[in-house]
């Protein structure tokens, strides 16, 4: 029996819906690679489901009274049997009740496993609660103080003895680490005012160097330093509202994350841990509502292929469990600048090929680390030599430019970027005289106008210095206007006036640090 849906070629799931879990209530979701099982807990209905990895229903373990968090330990699945007040474990291998671990714990909530012991909060009913450990063969420590709001636990494996805590709920959100070797826990460090608030769930790197919790508020996941708990400047992008995290060592080390709310597209992105640009994004739409990511809902895999993610409709309330196959393939990225070099002003394209891919996924450009307006997403095209896409831009500066070409993957095939080195240089530049005429005035006296016009590939150079000569003495300068028209003119007296129509006239740009220079002749006619 299937009771799942196991996407494997979209980002875009709109169209699949999984079918509804049965549960009324959910409690935890928790990963066996080993045996290639997946836990979830049914709070109202006090049992546990168990699926393969493909989402397929293995069996149900019953008679596990208010089941909700969970933590895999060895060989046994530890649950909270919050209705009895008791931890319950479950043998990996055959999927029995091997017994109640500990009785007497009142509204126990959160579950991990650090410094050789269970740990959970009890006494609080999801509000302030006390610490309480649980050694496996069953001794029950309960800490009075500090308390902690709603606690909620990660813990990794790179530092065994740490358990991470945050208060659920609180705005602003805190954070602690609680070195929990020895007897008594004890916090190493704080931050009991986040940039988050109403944290709804965290996690930590498989390496022990990040923290990343799931806030209600700003809309997106800040990271923080494990060691200090202090931001560390990456934050991952989100919409509202976030309220689920998920972290795994495979494929380099992956993040899931998950946003509850019913208009929020995509709900659940994938990122390369450390990288805030998706690798994969999924948006769980069906057809009796739009589906809600739960606090504690998402769960990877060791290897970091498959996600798992539990949602709530939000017209049903119905509760699915969605399986995403993130096998993506490496991909490469190269580029080509033509023409290369070229000249400042001159219409330039950079050709990205991207291989191999299917076509999805986007490329954007950048010049020396910043972005080119206009090619911030552009779509990838078939072409006799691949799949590439362009970006045209006439701005790169005078000089030695990089250009980046970065492709931003797809579900099956993983980001890549590639870039190419071209030069600048300075551009050339076109000028165009007009004849001019003397014209004799009521007066008697003479006038002459010389107008020019100066272009660079094709198009108009304005707020540029046109000095007009003849015979090499300097007449009068003008300022080329946004069509790159400049002109001036001069009273001629009657010797000048001779000379002017036997030399004509020179209309001259003499060059910056942008444009070459140029010049033009002219004829004078009296």
């Amino acid at each position: 029996m299937c009771l799942s849906v196991l996407i494997a070629g979209s980002s875009a799931v709109s169209a699949a819906n999984a079918p509804s879990l049965g549960l009324t209530a959910f409690g935890s979701i928790a990963v066996d690679d080993t045996n290639g099982h997946v836990f979830v807990s049914g709070p109202n209905e006090n049992e546990v489901l168990v699926f393969d990895l493909d989402g397929n229903l293995v069996t149900t373990i019953p008679n596990i009274a208010g089941a909700a968090a969970m933590v895999v330990q060895a060989s046994s699945l530890y649950v909270v049997a919050g209705k009895a007040g008791s931890i319950e474990r479950i043998d990996l291998g055959t999927l029995a009740d091997a017994g109640t671990v500990a009785t007497g714990l009142s509204t126990p909530q959160s579950l991990a496993f650090a410094g050789g012991k269970l740990w959970t909060g009890v006494n609080g009913n999801g509000q302030w609660s006390q610490l309480a450990s649980i050694t496996l063969a069953g001794a029950v420590t309960v800490f009075p103080s500090p308390m902690y709001y709603a606690p909620d636990f990660a813990t990794t494996p790179a530092d065994p003895n740490t358990l991470y805590l945050a208060q659920d709920g609180l705005s602003p959100g805190s954070l602690y680490r609680l070195d929990v070797a020895g007897g008594a826990p004890v916090v190493n460090a704080s931050n009991i005012n986040t940039n988050g608030s109403n944290i709804q769930q965290l996690a930590v790197s498989p390496d022990g160097t990040r923290v990343i919790p799931a806030s209600g508020a700003p809309y997106n996941f800040q990271e923080f330093a494990a060691s200090t708990l202090t931001a560390d400047g990456i934050v991952y992008p989100a919409q509202p509202y976030p309220s689920a995290v998920a972290v795994s060592p495979g494929a380099g080390g992956r993040l899931a994350t998950g946003l509850n709310h019913g208009y929020s597209m995509p709900d659940i992105s994938v990122f390369k841990l450390g990288s805030p640009q998706a690798i994969f994004t999924a948006t769980t739409n069906n057809s009796n509502g739009t589906a809600n990511v739960v606090p504690h809902g998402l769960a990877l895999s060791s290897d970091g292929l498959r996600l798992f993610a539990v949602t709530a409709d939000d017209l049903s309330s119905a509760l699915r469990l969605w399986v995403f196959n993130l096998n993506a393939a490496p991909t490469a990225t190269s580029v080509r600048v033509t023409p290369s070099p070229s000249g400042y002003g001159q219409g330039i394209t950079a050709t990205a090929t991207v291989a191999p891919t299917d076509g999805g996924g986007t490329v954007s450009f950048s010049a020396n680390n910043t972005p080119i307006p206009g090619c911030s997403a552009q779509q990838l095209t078939k072409t006799p030599n691949g799949l590439t896409a362009t970006c045209m831009t006439s701005a790169l500066p005078v000089g030695q430019d990089v250009v980046t070409a970065s492709y931003g993957g797809d579900t099956q095939y993983l980001p890549s970027q590639g870039s190419a080195t071209t030069t600048v240089n300075r551009g050339t530049t076109t000028m165009t005289a007009s004849p001019a005429q003397l014209v004799k005035g009521k007066s008697g006296t003479l006038t002459a106008t010389f107008r020019a016009t100066l272009a660079a590939y094709g198009g108009p150079l304005s707020s540029r210095t046109i000095v007009f000569s003849s015979a090499g003495t300097e007449l009068c300068a003008g300022a080329t206007s946004a069509s790159g028209f400049a002109s001036c003119t001069i009273t001629v007296s009657n010797n000048a006036s001779r000379s002017l129509t036997k030399n004509g006239y020179t209309a001259a740009f003499g060059g910056d640090n942008q444009y070459l220079p140029s010049s033009a002749d002219a004829t004078v006619s009296g």
